[in-house]
Order: structure tokens, then C-alpha cells, then sequence
């Protein structure tokens, strides 16, 4: 899908300017409204759970034993350290690799798109704390691209089990799964375009 319009994304001499559009904000604050509540604990606790870890609450380092998850996007957002994700054969050993590095994963990338989704609301509000153009320094501009590929990598995980990537051009326009791959094309430009804009 080809996205002609001006850029979403600028390189000035203050860092890089956001201006994005309206019903492309929205789409992106949407996908990362899901993304924070599926990387949240509260997300993936289930009734039964035990109640927090008060050592992974003060150090990061969790006292209990961490399987792989069972949700498909989080195994890609969240991968096991070792062999194939997933694998009986190596199982012991990444249950002890995210012991020590799942808590601090998903807190970084929590925290990435909360403040991400922060910057999507006040565009979507045109409100910004100086009341001028949202303006990207160097941390932002990683920010938001970590956070951009993040949202593709869950979107190639939910296409992958029903769609050939090589099939996505040739979909009719009336085809179900095209308003999805549109997403996915329209995350891959905007990464695209603020890696372009990023500052070298």
C-alpha cells in the first residue's frame, strides 16, 4: 500500500516534529491502548494467580519460576532466551533466562507505550505542554520506534497464521483481511519515515 501525503515526521534543528493525521493517530493509539493493557500484569493474571512478587516489585528479579506465555503476540513480544520458543527441550532453561530478564522486558516496553500513547492522545486532542508542534528528542525518536516495531511485530504475528506475505499485494479491496494488512503497511511507513527523519 503506498501512503501519499506529507510526511508524518520531520527533522529539525529542535529534534523531530510529529504531524501526524487525525485518523492515523487514532489507528496507532489503538494499537497501543492493546499493546499497554496486553504487556500489563493485570492483562495476563489470571484469578488463581499469586499475589505479587514482592522481590520482582523492589529488584526486577522474580522469585518464581516463568513460563513462556501462551498468547502468541506476547512469545514474539516477549521471546524465550533460548532454542525455539516454546520448546519442551529447553524449557528449564528459559523459564530461569525470564526469571531474571521477563520483569524488566515488559516493564521497559510498558512504559515505551504508555508515554508513546501519552503523545498519541494530546495529538488526537491537539493539546501539547507548550501548546506548539509534538517535538521528538533522540530518546523520544527511539521511543517511538521501538515502540512502532513492537506494534508490527504483534500484527505479523496475528497475520502469520492465515496470510503469505508474498499474497498481501494481489488481496481485493472487499478481502476481510485487507483493512488489517493496510495497518500493518501504514506501521511499516511510519517506521520507515521517522527512521528516515531520526537524527544520524
Amino acid at each position: 500500500m503506498a501512503f501519499r501525503m506529507s510526511r508524518p515526521f520531520t527533522r529539525t534543528s529542535a529534534g523531530v516534529r510529529v504531524r501526524l493525521r487525525r485518523d492515523h493517530a487514532l489507528v496507532v493509539l489503538t494499537l497501543v491502548t492493546d499493546l499497554v493493557a496486553l504487556l500489563s500484569e493485570e492483562a495476563v493474571a489470571s484469578p488463581d494467580a499469586p499475589p505479587p512478587d514482592p522481590l520482582e516489585e523492589l529488584t526486577g528479579l522474580s522469585s518464581r519460576r516463568r513460563e513462556t506465555p501462551s498468547d502468541p503476540v506476547l512469545r514474539r513480544l516477549l521471546p524465550d532466551g533460548f532454542g525455539v520458543p516454546g520448546a519442551d527441550r529447553f524449557r528449564e532453561e528459559s523459564a530461569e533466562f525470564r526469571r531474571y530478564t521477563e520483569g524488566e522486558l515488559r516493564r521497559g516496553k510498558l512504559d515505551r507505550a504508555r508515554a508513546v500513547a501519552e503523545e498519541l492522545q494530546m495529538l488526537q486532542d491537539g493539546v501539547t505542554p507548550d501548546g506548539k508542534d509534538l517535538v521528538l528528542d533522540a530518546a523520544g525518536v527511539e521511543r517511538w520506534l521501538t515502540v512502532l516495531n513492537d506494534l508490527r511485530l504483534a500484527m505479523g504475528e496475528l497475520l502469520a497464521p492465515f496470510l503469505d506475505p508474498a499474497t498481501t499485494e494481489r488481496l481485493a479491496a472487499d478481502d476481510p483481511r485487507a483493512p488489517i494488512v493496510g495497518v500493518y503497511d501504514l506501521l511499516t511507513w511510519l517506521q520507515s519515515v521517522l527512521l528516515d527523519a531520526a537524527p544520524v
